[in-house]
Formats: structure tokens, sequence, C-alpha cells
């Protein structure tokens, strides 16, 4: 597969959350878009964290672009210099006031690769301790929420509870990753 020559490029926004490049780019068939836009913006991380009594922690909060209160996994950026599975730690505790013993990498999933430059690092989390309250940034609301795990595929089946296309492939990752692990186990 062929990719695309990039001829120009040229940032048009940046703010401390995301930069808009505009690139100008030469495809194999020799077409030319003038005017193709690129949003980059910090990689995050999404943690699928469960009790010992085997609930999923999930957080609600507003979400500005849509105007609505959604249920998602804990998840943040990546600040620079820290690790992925750092950022996973950090952001369950901050969110949730959890602490995870347990913490192993599932999957890195591209949000909207045609737009976005932004990579999803999904993590399972158990063996779990609530250490402690939220330490929500200011501009954060969050309330945390569990939701038993047959539950939480009962409700994905039947599109309730996670609209979040994120945390929904988030969670059917770590379903996948949860499903194997038990089979390597038992057999």
């Amino acid at each position: 597969m062929d990719h695309w020559e990039v001829l120009e490029s040229e940032v048009v926004f940046a703010n401390r959350w995301l930069r808009v490049r505009k690139d100008r780019c030469r495809l194999a068939s020799g077409l030319i878009i003038d005017d193709y836009y690129v949003v980059e913006r910090f990689d995050f991380v999404m943690v699928f964290a469960v009790t010992p009594d085997g609930r999923v922690v999930l957080v609600r909060q507003y979400k500005h672009g849509i105007g609505e209160v959604v249920c998602e996994l804990p998840a943040g950026y990546i600040e620079p210099g820290e690790e992925p599975a750092q950022a996973a730690k950090r952001e369950l505790l901050e969110e949730t006031g959890f602490r995870a013993r347990r913490i192993l990498p599932v999957a890195v999933l591209y949000p909207s690769p045609a737009l976005l430059t932004t990579r999803a690092h999904i993590f399972y989390c158990d063996d779990l301790e609530q250490v402690g309250a939220q330490s929500l940034d200011e501009s954060e609301n969050i309330e945390v929420e569990f939701v038993d795990l047959a539950e939480l595929r009962q409700a994905i089946g039947r599109n309730e509870l996670i609209r979040d296309c994120a945390s929904l492939a988030a969670i059917m990752s770590v379903l996948e990753f949860m499903d194997k692990r038990e089979k390597e186990e038992s057999g």
C-alpha cells in the first residue's frame, strides 16, 4: 500500500491541548490534496480495572463536545516523558482513588487514524486497593461507578451504559484478553 507524499505542512492552530496541521499531499495516483487537516494530540491511557469482588470500575463525567454525561473507563493523557503504564496507574488513582497492584498492557488502538495522530494505550488492572479519595483536576467532576463484569457484557450487547467508542473498543479488547487468559490458565 502506497503512502501519501507530504509536499507541504503548516501548523494552522496550536494550544496546550492540540495542534492542527494542514498538509498538502500527493497520492500514488498523482492526485494532489491541498488541504488535508490532521489533529495532533497527546497519546492517552484507558484503564479497565477490576475490584477483588469482580466489579469493573467506571467513571461518569460531562463531555462538552456532545453536551452529555457519559460512562467510560478511567482515562487520561500521558504526560511528556511518562511511560504509558505509569500514566495508567496515575490516572486510575487520580480519578477513582484506587491503586492497582497489577497492571498489564492489552493493546494500543488508534481512535481515529484518518484525522488524529493519537494512540490509546489500553491496560487491564486488578488486585485493586482503595487508598484514598479522588484527586481531580480543577476542570474535572467525576463520579465513580462499579458494574458487575457479567452486567457490563450484557449492557454492551444491548448498546447501553457505554456509548463512548474509545471505551467500548478498549473494553472489547480487554474482554478478549481476559477470555484468552482464562482459557490458558484452565487448560
